[in-house]
């Protein structure tokens, strides 16, 4: 499966971790998920995720890549990898694990304004 083909996969109602019953179904989820990716723009210049490889086996696909940006708030800049792992069944996202150093992220988000992450 390629990048492109998990960029257009919608996510199944029930997919999160949190039971519908707690969010009251995949509206609130969806709502959420916006929320966090303005939050991310918003905070961040220059923010991307760019897998590297992206590994598929049955339902499962795994893409390995990294995260990337400048926190505005201290100027520091980010380079963390990452790891997105998916289960897609009948067309859609069941399941989505993410795996990223979140102590990179830590690192440009504290007041301390160092540039984070393993050189180039």
């Amino acid at each position: 499966m390629s990048v492109e083909d998990l960029a257009g996969q919608p996510v199944a109602p029930g997919a999160a971790d949190l039971p519908a019953s707690v969010v009251g179904g995949a509206r609130p989820r969806i709502r959420a998920l916006v929320a966090t990716a303005r939050s991310i723009y918003q905070e961040w210049d220059g923010f991307k995720a760019v897998p590297d490889q992206v590994i598929g086996d049955g339902d499962q696909a795994a893409a390995l890549g990294w995260y990337t940006g400048t926190y505005r708030a201290t100027g520091a800049g980010l380079r963390a990898r990452f790891v997105h792992w998916f289960t897609v069944r009948a067309g859609l996202i069941t399941r989505f694990e993410q795996v990223v150093d979140s102590a990179l992220v830590e690192r440009c988000v504290s007041d301390t304004p160092a540039d984070a992450g393993p050189p180039r």
